[in-house]
């Protein structure tokens, strides 16, 4: 039986017993091994935990950073984490699945290991297939660990640890130098004397990781764990308190919590601080930080509380040591988990331009020289260098440059007048330059009459909402996720212009579910809590429905009473909301172009949300610009019309953009191509397989029952429904429920769920004759899925091809794009 120490009741306990037992400082019995320390967890949310408290504890003992070698469910992280051990780290985490992972041995991966020195004379072959024995993908172009790539003279390749991307270039034989690049813009970084790649891929007979977490090792699990121990390895079990009568070591910490809620948690910090021991408070992120700091002054005495920031889920106390230590993820129950350390490479520099964003034929503008058109890539010879990949553009009277992809930096996609080929440049650079100063003093022309502009609305008056206040702040703490940069951005600018003494009037524009909800939920709550009512427009009954939902479980347990008002209220119900908005009782009310009639007056109007403003007829905005003369207005688009967006970027109204997707979105896989059912088919069936649900758009109401019965016969006896506009209000409500309560598998609709509910489970979309619908209608539908982090799949169906010639030349750049 294997010994037992107690007193580790969670990821943060078991973090600093780690660091505790690797610098000596462990209660007895518990020597640092001559091998690895190896925490054995029973999946890979716990291997993050764990990894996270240990560093976030780095500062309660001094040790510094620690480096974990993590075992999980990544197979390129496993093989880093091979190189990370060789390198000489001490700590290792892992799932059972990952030790009994394959992996080189270790005379094997030391023997697969290609070394690149600056100076030394190694064919550029030989180093290419010596790659590729070592398990790197060949490619094009080099974009994530575990790549390479051979161009003329130059050789690419992605290592895995560290996750560097290193550019060797050849002369002849000889490596004439090696620098490490950016692989998304191709931009060069630093020079180095060698590059290292380590394997990149694990073998299909060999070892397995714990042969490599063997040799002297301490192994740490929890009871219970069923696991394998390798010859040469201690075994020891942890568990919470109360320790098991074992005779075993008791390490003394002890959980902190429950709170019951937030006013709970702040007594817990007091009584611990009244007790003499210190207190640690790890937040998130540095806003939350000073939130709480800010929060707490006038709760606690002046120095009871250590702030920290780090990313520990678990608190503990350790009476042994006086300690108690409190995380801001237990007392507000926040399940919040950062990007892997893998998953980033994927996400890494969207806002980047790559030369694959580029086709033959696109206008590009080259810092120095103007105006160009590209015409692909083509080798050039180099004297001395062998051939370089070059972009090839193309200036007026067919001059040509050749920009090496070393140089992609000074080159930028043009972007202008949709619609309006620009002028080429002449490689004439003081024709360029002369341009340039043109249009800068053309800028400083428009930048004093938007001044003249911007002063004109200043003078208006307006209501000035007072600054953030204790029920604001714990409005914010309450949300269960982290705020993007761009998030954060935008809800700091729309309260900012709530605070001002003129009438705020922002467009907040962001893709379909990057957050732009939650940046109105603030606007809304300091409208409310300013003592002012709020209106939120919707374009769609559907969507107000939604919205209210969202509202309500949003502001739930807060003061604020909200209401609803669409065509699907009864008129004793609307009757009721018009009487409370007249006398200032409700707070919060949402609905659809109703809110714009006559009869609904408002007892004192502090702000108005448009969602989707280009949604809303002419004759519903002239009613909107009466309603709002002296309310704050704030518009939320993921696709704004050109108006606003031209009165946005005139400094005519304030913009906002949310341009980053929460933490682990996927990006939608689109899909264009003929109708074909056997695609059908397997799409709907690959994706009832995982347990989600499927939209088919089929935007013609009379032969809607012909597409219900075909994808009854192609859904193998899938449970379909059907919705769109021409049903009762009624019946749209109950299949659009019915679908979110998952009573049917696959919905085949028009276009009214363009606007509809947010159903996390929904993941494939189906469009039937894409080519007929607007760009807006089409980002719009695809917005409709992957909301969440399951990968999702848009699938848009034209005729086939031998049709598609017959197709207006708009309607095919609308499917290219979409599928860009």
């Amino acid at each position: 039986m294997s010994a037992l120490v107690a007193g580790v009741p969670g990821s943060g306990a078991l973090a600093l017993l780690a660091r505790r037992i690797l610098s000596g400082a462990a209660p007895a019995g518990l020597a640092a091994p001559r091998g690895p320390l190896t925490l054995v967890l029973p999946d890979a949310d716990a291997v993050e935990d764990v990894a996270d408290a240990v560093a976030a504890l780095a500062p309660l003992d001094g040790g510094g950073a620690l480096v974990c070698a993590e075992f999980a469910d990544d197979a390129r992280e496993r093989l880093a984490s091979l190189q990370q051990l060789r390198a000489g780290a001490r700590l290792a985490l892992a799932t059972p699945e990952g030790l009994a992972a394959s992996a080189p041995r270790r005379d094997d991966f030391s023997a697969r290991v290609v070394r690149l020195r600056a100076g030394d004379y190694s064919p550029r072959d030989s180093a290419a297939d010596a790659l590729a024995a070592a398990g790197y993908q060949r490619v094009d172009f080099v974009e994530s660990p575990g790549e390479y790539a051979v161009r003329g003279a130059v050789l690419d390749f992605h290592a895995l640890e560290p996750a560097l991307a290193y550019r060797a270039l050849y002369d002849e034989d000889r490596v004439a130098s090696i620098r490490t690049f950016d692989p998304l813009t191709q931009e060069p970084g630093t020079s180095v004397a060698e590059a290292v790649a380590t394997p990149a891929e694990e073998p299909a007979d060999g070892g397995r990781v714990l042969d490599w977490l063997a040799d002297g090792a301490l192994w740490l699990a929890p009871e219970g764990l069923e696991l394998s121990v390798p010859d040469g390895a201690q075994l020891l079990r942890f568990a919470p308190p109360p320790a098991a009568e074992t005779g075993g070591a008791d390490f003394g910490a002890r959980p902190v919590g429950p709170y019951g809620d937030v006013r709970g948690a702040w007594e817990e910090l007091r009584r611990d601080a009244q007790a003499g021991r210190r207190v640690l408070l790890f937040s998130l992120n540095h806003g939350e930080d000073a939130r709480l700091q800010e929060l707490l002054e006038n709760e606690l005495p002046a120095g009871a509380v250590q702030f920290l920031i780090g990313p520990l889920r678990e608190g503990f106390r350790l009476e042994v040591e006086g300690l108690a230590v409190h995380a801001t993820s237990q007392i507000f129950a926040r399940d919040w988990r950062g990007v892997g350390r893998w998953k980033r490479f994927a996400a890494k520099g969207a806002q980047a331009l790559r030369w694959r964003e580029l086709k033959r034929g696109d206008y590009v503008v080259h810092q120095e020289h103007g105006v160009a058109r590209f015409q692909g890539l083509e080798p050039v010879t180099v004297p001395g260098h062998g051939a370089q990949d070059c972009l090839k553009l193309e200036f007026r009277g067919s001059d040509r440059l050749y920009v090496p992809l070393t140089e992609f930096d000074r080159v930028q996609k043009y972007s202008g007048v949709e619609g309006k080929r620009p002028r080429l440049s002449s490689l004439d650079t003081r024709t360029w330059e002369e341009v340039k100063r043109q249009v800068a003093e053309g800028v400083r022309e428009l930048a004093e009459e938007l001044l003249r502009l911007q002063a004109k609305r200043a003078a208006l008056p307006g209501h000035a909402f007072p600054p953030d206040g204790e029920l604001e702040r714990e409005f914010a703490d309450s949300f269960p996720y982290e705020l993007t940069e761009d998030q954060a951005r935008a809800v700091a600018e729309t309260l900012a212009d709530m605070q001002a003494p003129r009438p705020m009037d922002r467009l907040v524009v962001g893709d379909v579910g990057f957050g732009k909800t939650e940046v109105a939920m603030r606007a809304a709550f300091k409208c409310a809590a300013g003592l002012k009512q709020c209106a939120v427009l919707a374009p769609t009954t559907v969507l107000a429905d939604q919205h209210f939902r969202t509202f309500s479980k949003r502001m739930a347990g807060f003061p604020v009473k909200l209401a609803l008002m669409t065509r699907f209220q009864t008129k004793s119900e609307q009757k009721k909301t018009l009487e409370e908005l007249k006398s200032g009782k409700v707070d919060v009310v949402i609905g659809t172009a109703r809110l714009l009639q006559k009869d609904v007056r408002f007892f004192d109007l502090g702000l108005v949300v448009v969602d989707e403003e280009h949604r809303f007829g002419v004759a519903d905005k002239e009613r909107l610009k009466k309603v709002r003369v002296n309310a704050d207005i704030l518009s939320l688009s993921a696709t704004p019309i050109p108006r606003s967006l031209h009165q946005a970027l005139t400094g005519l109204r304030g913009i906002s953009l949310i341009e980053t997707a929460p933490v682990g979105r996927q990006p939608i896989v689109t899909r264009v191509g003929p109708w074909d059912e056997r695609v059908v088919s397997t799409a709907i069936s690959e994706e009832l397989a995982r347990g989600g649900q499927v939209y088919y758009v089929h935007n013609r109401v009379r032969t809607m029952k012909e597409a219900l019965d075909g994808i009854t016969r192609l859904s193998g006896g899938a449970r379909v429904a059907m919705v769109h506009g021409q049903m009762r209000g009624a019946e749209i409500e109950k299949a659009m429920w019915d679908f979110a309560q998952r009573k049917s598998d696959v919905l085949v609709a028009s276009t009214i769920i363009e606007s509809g509910l947010d159903i996390p489970t929904v993941n494939t979309l189906l469009v039937e004759n894409a080519q007929d619908f607007g760009l807006a209608q089409l980002y719009q539908l695809r917005g409709r899925i992957g909301r969440e982090r399951a990968r999702a799949f848009c699938y848009l169906f034209h005729p086939p091809d031998a049709e598609m010639k017959d197709l207006a030349e708009d309607a095919v750049k609308r499917l290219d794009a979409l599928k860009e």
